[in-house]
């Protein structure tokens, strides 16, 4: 049953990666849509690729995954951005704003997933973040072209849409893929190695702070101990100096011997 559901849930995604293929042809070989306003018809596009990701999302709704509902969501917004701008006169820099914005959010919205299942040790992690990376840079890539090219709108938005398509149809083929046992094997291995060399490199982290925290009260009882015993020092030779001012009382002593000598003389 699990295979089975796993085979709907991918064969769900792929079909909406398709639509967004076929749309991106469309206007490959329809280049004469340039007479057209871009942004008459491209607000269109976002709209029905929304109307299917919504579809998509209900049909394969998986428990705590909402990416394919906020796919859906990101569309509505730039395709609502799209018709509130269609009366500026600029549309490669309103198109570009447009398409930016999308880029941002898809890379929001599936990087947050692809550490979701990193963190699950999901080996669907490896081609989610992979896509997520290639339609990050593909959606740069189509944004400096519309800010500097003031025709050929509708090559430049069939181009994204089909290379969009079918790098979105890449991902579920290869999560299909790693379904295979000896595949997930090799990956899932790889996944727990990386998590254990992390769990050593904390631990080994952690023993050294506790081996610094260790140190330093000895070095402050050194020091403690430095400043007792320096006082001592000092009375010393304060008893010193005491024993050194005592000797002319004994001179006295010898003065009054002297002193004695001459009385029994004087008796005499």
């Amino acid at each position: 049953m699990e295979k089975i559901e796993r085979k709907k849930l991918l064969g769900v995604d792929a079909f909406l990666c398709l639509i967004i293929t076929i749309i991106g042809y469309i206007l490959l070989k329809n280049p004469q849509l340039e007479v057209l306003k871009p942004l008459a018809y491209s607000s269109a596009i976002f709209y029905m690729i929304a109307f299917f990701a919504l579809i998509a999302y209900f049909v394969d709704r998986r428990k705590n995954d909402y990416e394919q509902l906020l796919f859906a969501l990101n569309n509505i917004i730039v395709g609502t951005y799209l018709i509130i701008s269609s009366t500026k006169p600029n549309s490669g820099q309103v198109l570009g704003d447009a398409v930016l914005f999308y880029s941002i959010f898809n890379f929001i919205n599936k990087g947050y997933y692809a550490t979701k299942l990193s963190k699950e040790n999901n080996v669907d992690t490896f081609p989610k973040t992979a896509i997520c990376i290639i339609l990050l840079l593909l959606g740069i890539l189509v944004i400096n072209n519309l800010y500097n090219e003031i025709t050929m709108q509708t090559l430049i938005l069939g181009y994204y849409f089909l290379a969009f398509g079918v790098l979105s149809i890449v991902e579920p083929l290869v999560m299909y893929i790693l379904r295979f046992p000896k595949i997930h094997n090799y990956f899932q291995n790889l996944m727990e190695e990386e998590q254990n060399q992390l769990k050593k490199e904390s631990k080994e982290t952690k023993t050294e702070i506790k081996k610094i925290e260790v140190k330093k009260p000895t070095a402050n009882v050194k020091k403690e101990e430095d400043q007792k015993e320096t006082p001592k020092k000092t009375v010393k030779k304060v008893v010193k100096k005491e024993t050194t001012v005592k000797k002319p009382i004994a001179k006295k002593t010898t003065v009054k011997k002297t002193t004695k000598k001459e009385n029994k003389d004087v008796e005499k």
